[in-house]
């Protein structure tokens, strides 16, 4: 009886190893390509043993590049349509029955893959890793892990910004204080000069409706009527103190107030310089450089994307012009013939800062235009650039503030440029080929005694810069 029962006990013993070994296979940074291709397509890793929080907890952002890029790369080359990769909800009648409404993909994968792509890159690349202080404590110690190890935004601290009045800065009043207009990759920059001006503390926030993040200040209950009602002018994505008409349309609202006294003052924050702006864009005749006085404030970079399924690791600048002029049409010798087919670029809309911007610096001022019926379209906004990467055999262009700061996405990867990748650390010192200044710009006729002036005059000291760099921008000067 006792041999019985010890040889029963060694069963279960056994048994419980063998389960766990198996439970430990199941993580799946631990699967080679081909395992991860097979889980993909036949099991529910949302339900399965795949959903395991802890599992996650040592991943690294390589993990993550490396597992979804396998899966976009193997979909790819198995001809499969990535689509634009969105879920729309449809309602499904039948007779004598109620409507159902029900998740239907554009893409046309399989919908289990599909709904593993979308449990990596939604639950874990946004939630878990991105998105973060909507779900878990900002004290947790994993959740500072998480900001650190996936190089994202630590949207549960502060930025450190100085404070106004230790450098002698006056006080404006309320009434007094200009429009802060300018493009949208710029935003950030005047969110925080505004919270700067105010002494109002300000972090990232993130709108998970849209999955971008831009800085919001928050409300002291002890602030006074000033900071109060500065709280919500800066907050405000209509009639506040911070506007974002982009860049064309923060200069025509520049013109306005040329000597118009019934328009607010305005400063404007661009990626681009009026002049630059006037040169690529000659039917905007509202908008007249002679008016402007500007200077630069900081660094940004002008970056090629792609899918982190596409092998392509660098780009000349050379081949940039030949894509996009339609010499340089299948990615096989791009990748090593890792991935083949033909390349999809993508095109911004000549008025925007990106199209400006790379009219100016890679094509020598003539922006050419889409010449492939698919994608014969321009894409007007930026985060509509970067939902395209959703295609590994697609390219664009974006900021790299933009991308990496405003709307990071799991799925996109940067492109390096005669074999040089955007950071900080390559557009401070200069050596990234496509680095972009970041513009302070007023009307020419601006008082010196003027907020508006005191402001633009800030912006270059040393106070200042701390400023551009808290709000993740390069400053002037390490």
């Amino acid at each position: 009886m006792k041999n019985l029962l010890f040889h029963l006990l060694m069963l279960i013993v056994a048994g419980n190893t063998f389960f766990q070994d198996a439970h430990c296979q199941t993580n799946l940074r631990t699967l080679s390509d081909e395992q991860l291709i097979q889980v993909f397509e036949n099991e529910d890793i949302t339900t399965s043993d795949y959903n395991t929080a802890n599992k996650y907890r040592e991943w690294t952002r390589e993990d993550m590049i490396r597992i979804l890029g396998v899966i976009y790369l193997d979909a790819y080359n198995k001809g499969e349509d990535l689509g634009d990769m969105r879920s729309e909800v449809v309602t499904i009648k039948s007779p004598g029955k109620t409507e159902v409404n029900k998740i239907r993909s554009n893409s046309r994968l399989s919908s289990l893959k599909w709904k593993n792509i979308q449990f990596l890159e939604n639950y874990i690349a946004n939630t878990l890793f991105f998105w973060t202080n909507t779900c878990f404590n900002p004290e947790d110690d994993y959740t500072k892990k998480v900001y650190f190890n996936y190089g994202f935004i630590d949207s549960s601290k502060f930025m450190t910004l100085p404070k106004i009045h230790d450098v002698g800065f006056p006080e404006i009043a309320l009434e007094d204080f200009p429009w802060l207009d300018g493009s949208t990759s710029t935003k950030p920059l005047r969110i925080a000069l505004a919270a700067t001006m105010f002494e109002l503390p300000c972090r990232w926030s993130c709108r998970v409706d849209v999955n971008i993040a831009f800085p919001r200040v928050s409300l002291r209950t002890s602030a006074g009527r000033r900071r109060k009602w500065a709280t919500v002018l800066i907050n405000s994505d209509q009639n506040g103190i911070v506007q974002n008409n982009q860049s064309i349309g923060s200069y025509v609202e520049l013109t306005r107030a040329f000597d118009n006294p019934s328009v607010p003052s305005t400063l404007v924050i661009n990626a681009v310089p009026p002049d630059l702006t006037r040169k690529y864009n000659p039917d905007w005749t509202v908008i007249h450089p002679e008016y402007y006085e500007w200077k630069i404030i900081g660094y940004d970079a002008l970056v090629p994307l792609t899918n982190i399924g596409n092998p392509c690791q660098s780009l000349t600048i050379d081949e940039i012009k030949n894509i996009y002029y339609g010499k340089l049409t299948v990615w096989d010798n791009l990748t090593d013939n890792k991935m083949k087919g033909k390349i999809f670029p993508i095109w911004r809309n000549a008025s925007s800062g990106t199209g400006t911007l790379m009219a100016d610096k890679i094509f020598g001022g003539v922006l050419p235009k889409p010449k492939n019926a698919e994608y014969r379209e321009v894409i007007e906004t930026m985060v509509g650039v970067i939902e395209m990467m959703r295609k590994p055999n697609v390219i664009g262009f974006s900021f790299h503030f933009y991308e990496h700061r405003i709307a990071p996405r799991i799925y996109v990867k940067q492109i390096a440029v005669n074999g040089v990748s955007a950071s900080y650390e390559t557009i401070a010192n200069g050596s990234y080929p496509l680095r972009a200044p970041i513009y302070a710009v007023i009307p020419k006729n601006t008082p010196p005694d003027a907020p508006t002036r005191k402001i633009y005059d800030f912006l270059t000291t040393s106070a200042g810069q701390l400023v551009v760099k808290a709000s993740g921008y390069v400053p002037l000067t390490q």
